[in-house]
């Protein structure tokens, strides 16, 4: 099959209103792109769910109010536009609302449960510095960091029976120059200074403590005046994720250009606290119509599915390893297509077709084995941000949020030689994917509740089964970039890092677009346990996803392509097969 070939957004019409002309600019920053006309529309130019907070937050900022599900449905900015509304900027909650004692989200209770050195769970972030910066300036810039955002202010007491108590500590409880360390490197080539920050990221994370409120540690790589430095930002996961480093990055960049004409930095508005939403998920989780969500759950990891890997996961021995995970990269046009004209073809967003395409290499290599009846349970980790409560704006909100669901897909026996040409095998898979995450309240939200957050629920899903693959979609960071405070594409953003904790799956793959100057690419993290899969196996299982994702390109170009399903029309009662054979019938009209 020929490499398929990226196209570039189509000419659009110029913005009129006011709504339309901020709402271009603003998706226009988000997305990378020189211009954005009212004709473009948000998915087709690449967008995905993580970027849609990203644009709510920026709109929000300049003045407009917009939820990110209108920014995934609107067909075009003009329609987004309309249902856009002029507002003032909504006052911040007061700095000591979210300090206190936080009760224990879904995630952190997953942390507690899998155990194993905490302290050393770290994400971590590596951006350019700019030439002029010393340390008064990098003192002064995370010291506002850490005013402004709580949970970089996190502390974890842990009480002699295990109970795990969560709190933010006051504003100014947190010195910044207590968590910068200045690492000269000045005599170091480019080369060694890879290396180097390597290696301080990883002495970094030993000296982090939960119980001691040291949650956040800046390295700052000083390669003096003549030529851009690194500073790399390293965090316990459990206070932040995958959207809090780009609310992180945009407040350093701000924080910066503010230093350099003289003003204050301006203080964030209209951030709901980490803490009063982690109150509002402990009262959601005993409501009536999240307990209506159990029966699903129940079903989802109670029923009985076909063996992805070739053993049983230990957790006492299956820890995390640095040399059992590799990466592999998509090519920049196939990645081009994947986030742009064929989400478009298909009626889906970028992470359902990322889905469906691991979807069918999984079910594939479990069918070639024999006795699988196209049955596949997935844990899927959502950035758990979801529009569930009025008057709670997270899109600027630094903490952890992520969501885990599990997710029970059924492909049955798909004619795979049809899937190998792209045929309707593959439209039909995508269908049942995406009609499957979309059936889900939430995005999978209620999961976490009932399972760890509702004692009438908890029981009975902690019996449940476990998935042995684990899939995480992290979004689009922007890497290559040469300018101030950019990503460095070396480390870019370190995700998840847990070395001796013990795996939570047989096989993960972690997942992000990085946007370098000559396009998009792909890149896929994957991890796996020896004892239940093989090294072999989990890198044949890689190679098929990719020549999946391929081939839903190819399919995505066919005339009779599309992906209408149920959750897309206004008729409920409407079945698959009924809207395939209405599509059937206007395509022969």
């Amino acid at each position: 099959m020929p490499p398929p070939q990226a196209s570039t957004p189509a000419a659009s019409r110029s913005p009129v209103t006011r709504q339309e002309q901020l709402l271009c600019r603003v998706i226009a920053d988000v997305l990378g792109h020189p211009e954005v006309g009212t004709d473009h529309s948000f998915i087709a130019l690449g967008g995905d769910s993580i970027s849609a907070i990203q644009v709510v937050g920026h709109a929000r900022q300049v003045g407009l109010s917009l939820n990110a599900r209108d920014v995934l449905t609107q067909p075009s900015v003009e329609a987004l536009a309309a249902v856009a509304e002029l507002a003032a900027a909504a006052p911040a909650e007061a700095p000591e609302s979210g300090v206190g004692e936080i009760p224990l989200t879904p995630i952190v209770h997953w942390l507690r449960e899998r155990g194993g050195p905490v302290d050393r769970f770290n994400q971590s972030l590596t951006l350019t510095a700019p030439k002029e910066l010393d340390l008064g300036a990098l003192v002064a810039l995370v010291q506002h960091l850490l005013d402004r955002h709580d949970a970089l202010r996190l502390r974890m007491q842990i009480t002699r029976s295990g109970e795990w108590k969560l709190s933010a500590l006051p504003v100014g409880a947190v010195e910044a120059a207590c968590c910068i360390t200045r690492v000269d490197t000045l005599a170091v080539d480019d080369t060694e200074l890879i290396l180097r920050v390597a290696q301080e990221i990883d002495a970094a994370r030993d000296r982090m403590s939960l119980e001691q409120g040291r949650v956040l540690q800046v390295l700052w790589f000083d390669s003096g005046a003549r030529r851009q430095g690194r500073v790399a930002f390293v965090a316990n996961h459990i206070a932040v994720d995958g959207v809090s480093w780009r609310i992180l990055t945009a407040d350093v960049q701000a924080v910066w250009e503010a230093f350099g004409t003289g003003r204050t930095p301006e203080p964030g508005t209209g951030r709901t606290s980490f803490r009063r939403w982690a109150t509002l998920l402990a009262v959601e989780a005993q409501s009536a119509h999240r307990s209506a969500e159990f029966p699903n759950w129940s079903h989802t990891v109670s029923a009985q599915v076909p063996p992805l890997g070739l053993g049983q996961l230990d957790p006492r021995h299956d820890l995390e390893r640095r040399d059992r995970r590799f990466t592999l990269e998509l090519p920049t046009g196939t990645t081009e297509m994947l986030l742009t004209s064929v989400p478009t073809a298909l009626n889906a967003q970028f992470h359902e077709v990322l889905l469906t395409g691991l979807a069918l290499a999984a079910v594939e290599r479990q069918q070639k084995r024999g006795g699988s009846d196209g049955t596949l349970l997935v844990e899927l980790e959502g950035h758990g941000r979801e529009e569930i409560f009025d008057d709670v704006d997270l899109s600027r909100t630094v903490g952890w949020f992520t969501s885990l669901f599990p997710v029970r897909f059924q492909l049955g026996k798909p004619d795979w030689q049809d899937v190998q040409q792209g045929g309707p095998a593959v439209g039909a898979a995508l269908k049942h994917v995406k009609q499957t995450l979309r059936s889900m309240a939430d995005k999978g939200l209620g999961y976490g509740l009932l399972r760890y957050l509702n004692p009438v629920t908890a029981t009975e899903l902690a019996k449940g089964g476990r998935a042995e693959l684990g899939f995480n979609y992290l979004g689009r960071f922007p890497t290559g970039n040469t300018t101030d405070w950019s990503i460095v594409p070396e480390h870019g953003v370190g995700l998840d890092d847990a070395p001796g904790m013990p795996m939570a799956h047989a096989l993960e793959v972690n997942a992000a677009v990085h946007d370098r100057p000559d396009g998009p690419v792909l890149s896929a993290t994957w991890s796996w346990a020896d004892a239940a899969m093989p090294a072999q196996e989990a890198r044949a299982l890689a190679a098929s996803w990719f020549r999946m994702l391929t081939v839903l390109t190819a399919h995505a170009e066919r005339p009779d392509a599309g992906g209408l399903t149920p959750s897309d029309v206004a008729l409920p009662s409407m079945s698959q097969a009924e809207i395939d054979d209405l599509e059937a019938e206007l395509r022969a009209w």
